[in-house]
């Protein structure tokens, strides 16, 4: 999808291009819905000493699996009711159609 310049660029670097924002919690209890962050996103914060074991099979595994299984219209559907018609929402919107 594009970007807020509304370019297509295989890697950004800017968050709010990204409709998906998940904070570690939301990651480790599967909770993975479409939430308007636009200007507003929890950080989060796990130790660098500690076991990164489990987040690095939610993203190795658990995330890219339920993004595949993520249909268009689901993910439209999800914009339309959780978003707050951000101007990066209406680009995904058009992009997604």
């Amino acid at each position: 999808m594009r970007n807020l310049e509304q370019e297509s660029i295989e890697f950004e670097k800017e968050p709010h291009a990204y409709p998906f924002k998940l904070t570690l919690h939301e990651i480790e209890s599967g909770d993975f819905q479409y939430r308007s962050k636009l200007l507003r996103y929890d950080h989060s914060n796990h130790p660098v000493d500690s076991d990164w074991s489990l987040l690095a099979a939610h993203l190795e595994n658990t995330i890219p699996a339920w993004l595949s299984r993520l249909t268009r219209e689901a993910l439209i559907t999800q914009v339309r009711r959780f978003g707050e018609s951000g101007y990066i929402e209406r680009i995904w919107l058009e992009d997604l159609k």
